[in-house]
């Protein structure tokens, strides 16, 4: 289980990851879009839906730059990056392990 923790009204990491294929390798994500996805954890409502970047074709690299909307409540979500294939093909990384997403309540708050 990868678990990424931010704190609230964090912009800072950016959440990032590598997409790799079923070989093990860097899957070329050259002409795909992206999307993030994030919603309360088991199924809850959806909290963020927006555009995510591709930062490196060849690598496989794919990140989410926060606003702080999207880190304005403390709780648990799950989340994933969608793939638009040049081809309009769609699928959503991670698969396995779950990416889990805790957004803990800071302290200056």
């Amino acid at each position: 289980m990868a678990i990424f923790r931010i704190k609230t009204g964090d912009t800072l990491p950016v959440l990032a990851v590598q997409v790799i294929d079923s070989n093990g390798d860097a899957y070329n994500l050259g002409g795909c879009t992206a999307k993030f996805i994030m919603a309360k954890f088991a199924g809850g409502t959806t909290k963020v839906n927006a555009s995510a970047n591709i930062t490196s074709e060849s690598d496989g690299y794919v990140e989410y730059r926060w606003t702080t909307d999207d880190t304005d409540t403390a709780d648990r979500y799950e989340g994933e990056f969608q793939i638009t294939t040049v081809n309009g093909k769609i699928f959503s990384v991670p698969v396995y392990p779950k990416l889990y997403i805790e957004i803990e309540q800071d302290m200056g708050d």
